[in-house]
């Protein structure tokens, strides 16, 4: 079949022709007819499919809607202008648009699904950015690796006073960070401690908070001296004032091998959960070779040491004349105070004839 051509008023060149070898309609000149017009427009346009296998696609001037082809393998692709883009805003290929994949099971997106794509950007312009104008002003930024931020800075927000958005989700160890120069954050720290780590300096003087104590530190209580084997003598030294500034608890032996423990009880407040350190103080006395252990018995715990740090095992006290901190950690507390949260602290000394230490109240460190 030969081409049909519709013939308006120019008779010689015909406005509009039907091709047989193209199977399509086109008008005579490129980019001289129109489908409609803006007052005679038409209502809607059927049509079973845009475009051929591998190239089905919509083109309005520099811009490309683009969408399955006859196989249902491609979802609707992203679009992007090439040329000039009048009557849009911002240049070409700044930003694009891209149907959702309607029918076709096998694309990017289930049925109905809708995408909004990047572009590859010209001049000065960044690859792949998406950007959100209202009111001709440019408000949000998506850039090529996923980021979604005001432009500019500090301006707009997420929900309003009756316009509250729902739950947000934070991944672990990602932060929530504070201030222009992120002086403060929020983080669930899953690879380190498993714990909620806060950052910065935070005021909660204007506040009312339940359920949460802040830290404290204190030096726990001479419960008593057990276990005595031997021949042990226990006194308290006067606090060095001008020196170290500490109490120190001698444990002597005068005429036979023994030990004898020292124990120090403490309790957590109802709003702790946490013995988080221990600190004391050892020195070594007279004598050659002074030792000493250090366990903790936790309430709920059915009486068992909890303590597997280095000072777990006997060895000998360090600081000959002078003081050593020994330092535990929650990390070295094998499980916490329960029910009531008492526990007790023993350090205990191993002493030959003529051989002394000298220790601390522990300082401990409640959380």
């Amino acid at each position: 079949m030969a081409d049909i051509q519709l013939i308006g008023k120019d008779i010689a060149t015909g406005q509009m022709v039907f091709l047989e070898a193209a199977d399509a309609a086109v008008p005579t000149t490129d980019n001289d007819k129109n489908l409609g017009s803006s007052t005679n427009r038409f209502q809607k346009i059927y049509v079973v499919r845009i475009g051929d296998a591998g190239d089905a696609r919509l083109q309005i001037g520099a811009i490309r809607i683009s969408g399955p082809d006859v196989s249902g393998t491609n979802s609707w692709d992203q679009s992007y202008g090439t040329g000039d883009s009048t009557g849009l805003t911002g240049n070409a290929g700044d930003a694009t648009l891209a149907a959702g994949n309607c029918t076709n099971a096998g694309g990017n997106g289930n049925a109905g699904n809708a995408r909004v794509a990047g572009g590859v950007a010209s001049g000065s312009g960044t690859d792949g950015q998406v950007q959100i104008y209202t009111n001709g002003l440019k408000r949000w930024i998506f850039e090529n690796d996923g980021t979604l931020y005001p432009f500019p800075a500090g301006t707009y927000g997420l929900g309003g006073p009756s316009n509250e958005i729902g739950h947000v989700y934070i991944g672990s160890d990602r932060k929530l960070h504070f201030g222009n120069g992120q002086e403060a954050s929020m983080e669930f720290d899953d690879d380190g401690t498993d714990k909620m780590l806060v950052l910065g300096t935070w005021d909660f003087s204007g506040a009312t908070v339940e359920g949460l104590a802040p830290p404290i530190e204190t030096f726990v209580t001479l419960h008593n001296f057990a276990n005595a084997s031997g021949t042990m003598n226990t006194s308290y030294e006067d606090v060095a004032l001008a020196g170290d500034f500490l109490q120190w608890i001698k444990i002597a032996s005068s005429s036979a091998s023994g030990r004898l423990d020292a124990v120090f009880a403490g309790r957590l407040s109802a709003d702790h959960t946490t013995i988080s350190s221990i600190k004391t103080w050892v020195k070594k006395g007279a004598g050659a070779d002074p030792q000493f252990d250090i366990q903790i018995y936790c309430e709920g715990q059915a009486g068992s040491n909890q303590y597997t740090g280095t000072y777990s095992t006997q060895g000998t006290v360090p600081g000959a004349g002078s003081a050593t901190q020994v330092s535990i950690t929650d990390a070295d507390i094998t499980n916490q105070p329960a029910t009531n949260k008492r526990y007790f602290i023993f350090v205990r000394a191993y002493l030959d004839a003529g051989e002394d230490m000298y220790l601390t109240p522990p300082f401990v460190k409640h959380e």
